[in-house]
């Protein structure tokens, strides 16, 4: 564990509270037991809870994780999102025909 959600927050330019909230759903821990790629143990992010400290006025919780393996899971995020663009596409030209340009 190498990262601290306030540092990813910060090289990223981002809100603390959205890495927070990509962390704990790469972690599983905000879904349920069926459908979610992130719920199987072999795909979850492994984080550690440091405490709650005052981030951008407001009181967050910061967590400790591996940026390795929150690369990983943010790639097997993009594939899935491509995965389905691609099949709801295909969906739409199946059910509607093709675009008009």
């Amino acid at each position: 564990m190498d990262y601290t959600t306030i540092r990813l927050a910060k090289e990223e330019m981002l809100p603390h509270e959205l890495i927070v909230k990509k962390v704990k759903k790469y972690s599983g821990s905000n879904y349920g037991t069926r459908g979610k790629i992130y719920k199987m143990p072999k795909n979850q992010l492994d984080v550690l809870r440091l405490g709650r400290v005052d981030v951008e006025g407001v009181t967050q919780s910061v967590y400790k994780f591996s940026k390795a393996k929150y690369d990983k899971c943010e790639k097997m995020e993009f594939d899935f999102q491509k995965k389905q663009r691609a099949a709801q596409s295909e969906m739409a030209t199946k059910n509607f025909g093709k675009k008009k340009k």
